[in-house]
């Protein structure tokens, strides 16, 4: 009797194919190393494609970066991620030094993307991250490969060094007033005009404050195209380079990739008569005369002589705030206060930063109300405030202990006179700016004081055509809280929202900065 049996069908397993990615880097930008950087990622991605077992995924590479850590090295940093996602199964890469040269960070990132399951093949060293010996290999090879990017390192340097004895600049940047052909400095003749001009007002008693404004006046811009900066000029007066000689090594790295001034740790290099001169020996030197004679007339104009001293930023542009000394007079009463100032707004203008300053006053208000005290206590604030940054609308305090405290910035309550409206209104007839007038009104023996918004070209400019009818606050305040929707915190919206308030003499017109215009009906 024949045997029968059943032929079972089974279902053919498909063998699924590895992702594969490679990683390629060079330290320098040059022409030969770009040319073996361009080879590493032609290599690498006709390998991948011609294996019919891989799937190509691609060649991540960094240009010009080193490799003796990962924190600039953004696509290594996306590589990594594509992989905590799941993107790739295989890394390939020339060798250990492209890879990594820091044995810390080269350990630490094969170990976890070997506990994740991908593996990392290093060309030239043979090796592969998931064999058994493959973590020992690993740590003597990169333990060789720090050896010598320090020993790399300790040569560039000697040789540096070499070249500042013989005279010679390392990696000559370009000046403001002289550009760099290679060998020598060669002075910009407009340029060189410029410096002269800062030297000669430096002399005549313009400060470092005034210059900017005045370049701005002219027209004078820096090598980048923006406005020269207070620190800038303060850098150009100091500058040995404009009367031709060079000082080698003013600056080094204590540490990779962070350069520290040099005041005295390392040697300086002085190269007299190295390049033609902008200015005199005799101008630069009564420059520098004149900046030590302006430091003994107010040896402690900068110094700390407020608990607020070098810890008031602007928040709007990162630059720092200075202490001004305001001079406000109102018919034949003058008062002084202070007030603090975006050093950026006083040097490149408004356009570069509009915020608006803020009164000490404000400033101790908001101090005191924040520490919790019932009057400041300015060493308590000196312990315990790292910073303090400012808004138009608020005050950011950044405690040492590493909170952060806001303060909003009320208008209604700030002293002079200042409010939310200040410098936004003006006369829709003449388009002068209104201003806000103390008003006494007499009734009987009953006398009441209130605030009224005027046209100033009726004053200033002697306007006799200019009739504006003056319009209350306080009618002023019910209509902005009106259109703003806002009672409580409208004056804050004014700030931030409202770019003018243009008065005529039926109505109010609100021009928003969003380009918003709305329209409010006098009664």
């Amino acid at each position: 009797m024949p045997k029968i049996s059943k032929i079972e069908v089974g279902i053919p397993k498909i063998k699924q194919m590895k992702r594969v990615a490679a990683y390629a880097r060079v330290s320098n930008d040059t022409e030969v190393l770009l040319h073996s950087f361009s080879a590493q990622i032609s290599h690498y991605s006709t390998l991948i494609q011609k294996n019919p077992e891989w799937t190509y995924v691609g060649v991540y590479a960094d240009e010009g970066i080193t490799g003796t850590n990962t924190d600039k090295r953004d696509n290594f940093k996306r590589l990594v991620a594509d992989c905590d996602a799941g993107k790739i199964d295989i890394i390939l890469t020339k060798s250990i030094s492209r890879f990594a040269r820091n044995t810390v960070d080269l350990l630490e990132t094969v170990r976890h993307l070997k506990d994740i399951g991908v593996e990392v093949r290093f060309e030239r060293e043979n090796i592969s991250s998931m064999n058994g010996d493959g973590e020992l290999l690993l740590t003597i090879l990169a333990s060789f490969a720090q050896e010598e990017s320090r020993s790399m390192s300790e040569n560039i340097k000697w040789a540096i060094k070499k070249g500042f004895e013989r005279g010679e600049p390392h990696s000559a940047s370009r000046a403001f007033g002289y550009e760099w052909d290679g060998g020598q400095y060669r002075i910009v003749p407009k340029e060189a005009e410029t410096i002269k001009y800062i030297f000669e007002q430096y002399l005549a008693g313009v400060s470092t404050l005034q210059l900017p404004k005045l370049l701005i006046i002219k027209g004078i811009v820096g090598i980048n195209g923006n406005p020269l900066s207070r620190a800038s000029i303060k850098d150009i007066l100091q500058n040995e380079i404009y009367i031709g000689n060079l000082v080698l090594q003013k600056s080094y790295s204590p540490k990779i990739r962070k350069r520290k001034h040099n005041y005295g740790e390392l040697q300086k290099y002085l190269v007299e008569e190295a390049h033609e001169p902008i200015i005199s020996k005799e101008l630069f030197q009564a420059v520098q005369n004149a900046r030590v004679e302006r430091g003994k007339i107010a040896p402690n104009k900068n110094k700390q002589i407020t608990c607020f001293t070098g810890k008031i930023q602007c928040g709007k542009c990162g630059y720092k705030c200075s202490r001004r000394n305001i001079t406000h007079s109102k018919t034949t009463e003058r008062t002084s206060y202070k007030r603090w100032v975006c050093n950026a707004c006083e040097t490149k203008g408004r356009k570069f930063c509009d915020m608006q300053p803020v009164d000490e006053d404000i400033l101790r208000m908001a101090s005191t109300f924040v520490l919790g005290d019932k009057e400041l206590d300015e060493e308590r604030f000196q312990r315990e405030v790292d910073m303090v940054s400012v808004f138009d609308d608020r005050i950011e305090f950044y405690l040492k202990n590493g909170k952060t405290k806001y303060w909003s910035r009320d208008y209604s309550s700030m002293p002079r006179g200042r409010t939310c409206f200040t410098g936004k209104v003006k006369c829709g007839k003449c388009g002068s700016k209104c201003i806000r007038n103390p008003i006494v009104h007499s009734k009987t023996i009953v006398r009441e004081y209130y605030e009224r918004w005027t046209c100033n070209g009726q004053r200033k400019y002697k306007m006799a055509f200019c009739d504006l009818k003056s319009l209350d606050e306080d009618e002023l305040r019910k209509a902005t809280a009106t259109l703003l929707g806002d009672k409580k915190t409208y004056e804050v919206s004014v700030i931030q929202e409202v770019d003018e308030v243009i008065l005529f003499d039926d109505k109010a017109i609100f021009i928003m900065k969003d380009g918003r215009k709305l329209t409010w009906q006098r009664e």
